[in-house]
């Protein structure tokens, strides 16, 4: 677990200084990359960051771990406040080889509809 917090870390760290193309180039996994479409996930993050602003801080509300055929996925769940909003962010990490990388996430805020 100490690890997957790890990655949440430095995302939001990446986040907070819009190196959006980095996350997608460097924290997220093959499962996300066949998904989502690079230039769709940067302007979600874009639009998160434009709307609500940088992430300032998280309340852990609950984790999951699943081992599955294709891997071992970890899922955390938080509160997020941002600069001007808050929001329920999921990471789903998958374990590769010693890192976690971002599986899939997905953010909920009224603030990002709102706006």
């Amino acid at each position: 677990m100490p690890l997957a917090e790890k990655f949440v870390d430095d995302f939001f760290i990446q986040f907070n200084n819009g190196n959006f193309e980095t996350i997608y180039d460097d924290f997220t996994d093959g499962r996300l990359k066949i998904g989502q479409e690079k230039k769709e996930f940067i302007r979600l993050l874009e639009t998160v960051q434009k709307k609500i602003g940088k992430y300032v801080r998280r309340s852990k509300e609950g984790v999951k771990l699943d081992f599955l055929p294709m891997g071992k996925f970890f899922t955390i769940s938080y509160t997020t406040s941002h600069q001007q909003g808050s929001a329920i962010e999921n990471f789903t990490l998958r374990k590769n080889e010693d890192n976690w990388l971002l599986a899939e996430y997905s953010i909920t805020s009224k603030e990002l509809i709102l706006k």
